[in-house]
């Protein structure tokens, strides 16, 4: 949570109003999107698919080997092409 709220300080957002008197994440409104249709970016998807799989994988082998929380282990990448510069 601490870092979240300290993420969304830093996004741009409208000038503080009446309404919209939020010093904190947990009181802001709920982002409202106008009727423009959202522009997606396939390749980005496709990358942050791929980091989450890995991220997954690390954390399943993480919790099989039971290792501490906290803890660091050493790991291995193995990946083609465009996904070595990610």
């Amino acid at each position: 949570p601490y870092v979240t709220e300290q993420l969304w300080h830093h996004l741009p957002r409208l000038p503080k109003t009446e309404e919209m008197a939020a010093h904190s994440l947990m009181l802001a409104d709920w982002p409202q999107m106008d009727d423009a249709r959202l522009v997606q970016d396939k390749d980005a998807i496709a990358s942050f698919e791929c980091f989450q799989a890995l991220t997954r994988s690390i954390r399943n082998a993480r919790s099989e080997y039971n290792v501490e929380q906290g803890k660091k282990i050493a790991a291995t990448i193995v990946a083609p092409g465009e996904l070595k510069d990610m």
